[in-house]
């Protein structure tokens, strides 16, 4: 059986920033917006379906308890849950502390962003994009 391997966008676009029973806990790195990332450690699936019964109960707890969190120490409005793999194929549930007039789903996503790291606002895409020659 396959160990688990973190996607390396998901690697390349946020910071891990600790463990719950089921999932690694990441921060994405965009200083704008509370956003974590709970990726299930659970080698070779591309879907959350494909977890076992008890597993996927297990996530939808640590996505609840993130959010009610998130929702605590930001005090948000509430929290968005959103499990999108059209970019990468191994399940991964976005927990962002939301709160009235913030950006609209697409542009939390936007490829430009403000980096914890970094004052210059970076270009997350960029390094994906292949140079002209």
């Amino acid at each position: 059986m396959a160990s688990f391997v973190l996607d390396t966008r998901l690697q390349e676009d946020s910071v891990e920033v600790g463990n719950l029973d089921l999932c690694t806990v990441r921060l994405m790195d965009d200083a704008r917006y509370p956003w974590l990332i709970l990726v299930p450690r659970v080698a070779d699936i591309v879907e959350i379906h494909e977890l076992g019964d008890g597993a996927q109960a297990q996530l939808w707890r640590e996505v609840t308890d993130t959010g009610r969190v998130l929702t605590g120490i930001y005090h948000a409005d509430k929290p968005n849950v959103a499990a999108l793999g059209n970019v990468v194929p191994q399940p991964h549930v976005y927990v962002i502390a939301r709160v009235a007039g913030d950006a609209t789903p697409l542009q939390l996503r936007d490829p430009v962003c403000l980096s914890y790291t970094s004052p210059i606002p970076r270009d997350r895409h960029k390094s994906r994009v292949p140079s002209s020659a």
